[in-house]
């Protein structure tokens, strides 16, 4: 079996609105494959379908709308 090490990205972050905090993480294998996932306060997560090739692309695409569908509160 296989053990992947997994890179993070500089760009992981909590986000707190109104009391209720996400955390916003952004990996990879190592190989340009970068995954974005949402987490919320219930362990909850989301995670994209697409792979980004840069973490940069990733952190683009978690933009504050994003994070405003995530709290329902727009």
């Amino acid at each position: 079996m296989y053990k992947i090490e997994l890179v993070y990205s500089k760009h992981c972050q909590s986000v707190t609105r109104n009391g209720r905090t996400i955390k916003v993480e952004i990996y990879s294998s190592g190989k340009n494959d970068w995954i974005l996932e949402v987490v919320d306060e219930y362990n909850n997560s989301t995670v994209w379908d697409d792979q980004f090739g840069t973490d940069e692309e990733a952190f683009k695409e978690n933009t504050s709308d994003t994070v405003c569908k995530i709290y329902s509160d727009c």
